[in-house]
């Protein structure tokens, strides 16, 4: 709510309107400026649902109650906004195309592993990328976040900030040795290795994921080199984002049968909005039919 109650009192600081109490007039002209500035339906009514708290706790009630042209703006807003294209999930098959694509220097190295624990963690990218291109220690994902247990062939990555973590108390992410040829737990320690013998900068502070160029990884930069060696691979690398591991994740774990809480546990979902991340394998679809009619042994069944 802090990011969509900041947004409405700009809105209204800058066209010099009357935030607190809101009246419809205002709200409609929220509604446009937040279509204008190319926000879908959906992302419209979170904006607008952080106004209410701001009303209810100065004991106004509930602005966007009992708002008949309101309704109706948000109705239509929502029959006119295009759908967002949901990018798409990047398996375990990918995973395998892109490691034949990647280059095996260094900064491939750093890639790769960066890929690897956005898989293997079930991860955002602005999770494990530096924000903007200055690194804070505090918020980004240092060396000292990570936590080696080579006896149990493991290690634990303490992730400092989420989308959805609005307290900022941060997780900690235990991944193993998949026993694998892709591996999270394998690529960053060949990664490490490798800048331990180079020379870089390896202080507790410093970036996990740094370039020989000294630059750590940015969401933009993460996104681009992705897409390149997407490239090599699939038809149309615009398809996905740096998202798409986490939905590759789901979408692989789905298909290689882990349950439904297990796949909840993997990307740390509180409700059942893993699901809209799976997409089903054209397999799966086109064995439907058949077991559809399939015939059931009656004698099998209890009473």
């Amino acid at each position: 709510y802090n990011c969509a109650q900041k947004r409405y009192m700009d809105f209204c600081s800058q066209y010099g309107l009357l935030a607190l109490p809101a009246d419809e007039d205002t709200l409609l002209l929220y509604i446009a400026y937040l279509n204008s500035c190319g926000l879908c339906a959906g992302t419209v009514r979170v904006y607008l649902s952080g106004i209410r708290p701001l009303h209810i706790e100065e004991g106004w009630g509930n602005p966007l109650e009992d708002k008949y042209r309101l309704s109706r703006a948000l109705r239509a807003l929502t029959i006119t906004s295009e759908a967002p294209k949901q990018k798409l999930p990047i398996t375990l098959d990918i995973m395998r195309m892109l490691q034949s694509v990647i280059s095996s220097s260094y900064d491939g190295r750093v890639l790769w592993a960066a890929m690897t624990l956005a898989f293997f963690g079930c991860l955002r990218a602005s999770e494990f990328c530096v924000k903007g291109s200055k690194f804070n220690t505090e918020t980004d994902l240092n060396l000292a976040d990570v936590q080696w247990y080579l006896e149990e062939k493991a290690m634990c990555v303490t992730i400092k900030r989420s989308k959805t973590d609005i307290q900022n108390k941060g997780f900690t992410l235990p991944i193993s040795c998949s026993s694998s040829d892709v591996c999270a737990l394998c690529s960053m320690h060949a990664m490490l290795t490798a800048r331990y013998q180079l020379g870089l900068p390896a202080a507790p502070q410093d970036p996990v994921f740094v370039f020989t160029s000294g630059l750590p990884l940015t969401k933009s930069t993460f996104v681009t080199q992705t897409r390149l060696y997407l490239s090599s691979v699939v038809p149309n690398p615009s398809d996905y984002s740096g998202h798409s591991f986490r939905s590759g994740s789901a979408t692989t774990a789905a298909m290689a049968g882990l349950g439904d809480w297990e796949i909840q546990l993997l990307g740390r979902w509180t409700s059942t909005a893993y699901l809209r991340y799976i997409r089903a394998p054209r397999a799966l679809l086109l064995s439907f039919s058949k077991k559809l009619t399939r015939q059931v042994d009656l004698s099998t069944l209890t009473p």
